[in-house]
């Protein structure tokens, strides 16, 4: 049986809503992005595309160093290498978003919170 209360987005607190704002919107981001560099094809180095995939895949590339995991998984070939690498992406980016979804979150609940009691007084 469902648990209508966790179905209502009005029932949300803040913090939960910041958090899955933020992990819609990094995963929507990163894909859109990651889709963006594979139609444009061959790009200039420093052409808008490549500098937005290069910052959207250097949180990933450092989760992989502070890791130890090898970084083959990330050159990957084919069909097959570029879905993993997208995959990849995606929850790293997702998971980051998340956290920093949290932190707005709880900063706007304290403030809402402040302002609560301003008003009180």
């Amino acid at each position: 049986m469902e648990n209508l209360g966790i179905l209502k987005w009005r029932a949300w607190s803040i913090v939960r809503k910041a958090q899955v704002i933020g992990a819609i919107a990094g995963a929507c981001v990163t894909a859109g992005v990651f889709v963006l560099a594979l139609l444009t094809g061959p790009r200039l180095v420093i052409g808008p595309v490549y500098i937005s995939f290069i910052l959207i895949s250097y949180p990933s590339y450092v989760f992989f160093k502070v890791l130890g995991l090898p970084l083959s998984v990330l050159q990957g070939e084919g069909l097959r290498g570029t879905l993993s690498v997208f995959c990849i992406l995606t929850a790293v980016n997702s998971a980051l978003s998340f956290l920093f979804g949290a932190l707005i979150g709880n900063i706007a609940k304290a403030w809402c919170a402040r302002a609560s009691n301003v008003r009180k007084q």
